[in-house]
């Protein structure tokens, strides 16, 4: 890279410490890419962990709101972020505005078109109106940036006009242990994540007799939607063994061979919990399209890997009923399953993120704010 130090603002706003994309910005702002420092923009009031620098000046308290509340949100964090951007570009630092969230994006665009540095649009879900992100990333002259070719592919981009960086996935070094099988899930208590469908495809199993538990993990403290939160927790309630767990960024150690992993985000274009739930050699049940027909290839002969026609209720009791007959051994699976751990790694990541923040800046791409070299 260029001699003079570069440094990557992943610009995602909010209070919130938890979801996919924090995971992602947190993760990503943690590598160690040669000659790149990295940091993460928050609000200003956000309490953060460490082993990761937080720049915390933004106003915005939240993230995905709805469009309205988004668009608002953006243009005022852009406002902030530029003038913080002036401010160090001033005294001849260069910086990379590394955009993930909808107020995030705007923020990002706002700002870099402002300050003029460089900026990517890194997009983690399918969006209800691409059209929209395509005259953001237009109108602002950045980069595209997906987690999948599924979410390339919604938003109507070529696939020699994006870069698509799968969220890294720690493999682990053995399988998940012995134990009594459970159902088990995890994800933000969000509408998205369909879980209210799950515990009713529970509620229709335990009609037929199947008494296993389903072990729910991703509750937060507050809510990340309240109403959504007491529908579970009423759900919940009125299904025996259904147990609400909070969030741990863990969650899939206390996974047991004999677990069915189950996944009823049919909207969600990547879904990092499948994977590290295929990592431990359990068995999983996913939407009709899900992450692992991207990336899995031949590994799906190894088995332990349902596809739902549905994911209504009805839908995804079937497709439990299939996992738990088809039976296995979970550490057979997990040895089969190795190779799908180099698509999805550290090393992977580290390698794409390092190239696209060196083609940026080998070109000297919109760094007219910064001193010259």
């Amino acid at each position: 890279m260029n001699a003079r130090p570069v440094s990557v603002l992943h610009v995602v706003s909010g209070l919130a410490s938890q979801g996919g994309v924090m995971a992602f910005a947190r993760t990503a702002a943690g590598l160690a890419i040669e000659g790149v420092e990295q940091a993460v923009w928050k609000h200003r009031d956000f309490q953060g962990d460490g082993g990761v620098t937080w720049i915390r000046e933004g106003v915005a308290t939240a993230t995905d709101l709805g469009m309205r509340h988004d668009l608002v949100a953006g243009w005022r964090e852009g406002l902030v972020l530029k003038r913080w951007l002036k401010a160090r570009m001033a005294a001849g630092e260069r910086w990379i505005l590394h955009a993930h969230s909808r107020v995030g994006a705007l923020a990002a665009v706002v700002a870099g078109r402002g300050a003029g540095c460089p900026t990517l649009v890194h997009l983690h879900k399918l969006s209800g109106q691409p059209w929209i992100y395509r005259a953001l990333v237009r109108w602002g002259r950045a980069g595209w940036v997906f987690n999948s070719q599924r979410t390339r592919r919604h938003h109507g981009i070529p696939e020699g006009e994006a870069t698509v960086v799968y969220p890294p996935v720690r493999w682990p070094g053995s399988p998940a242990g012995a134990g009594e099988g459970r159902w088990f899930a995890a994800g933000a208590y969000v509408r998205v994540k369909q879980f209210d469908r799950l515990i009713r495809a529970v509620a229709l199993l335990r009609r037929e007799g199947l008494d296993w538990p389903l072990e729910l993990y991703g509750r937060s403290q507050p809510a990340v939607d309240p109403v959504h939160d007491a529908e579970l927790e009423r759900l919940a309630a009125g299904t025996s063994g259904v147990h609400l767990r909070g969030y741990t960024g863990d969650w899939a150690s206390a996974m047991r061979g004999e677990d069915v992993f189950v996944h009823p985000a049919d909207l969600e274009a990547y879904g990092i919990v499948v994977l590290e739930a295929f990592a431990r050699g359990c068995r999983v049940v996913v939407p009709p399209e899900s992450i692992l027909d991207e990336i899995v290839g031949d590994e799906r002969q190894a088995g332990g890997w349902v596809s739902v026609v549905s994911t209504e209720p009805a839908g995804l009791a079937a497709g439990m009923r299939q996992a738990m007959a088809e039976g296995g051994n979970a550490e057979e699976r997990w040895r089969r399953r190795q190779g799908v751990g180099g698509r999805v790694s550290i090393e992977q990541c580290v390698c794409q993120l390092s190239g696209l923040y060196r083609s940026l800046t080998a070109t000297n791409r919109c760094f007219r704010n910064s001193s010259k070299p």
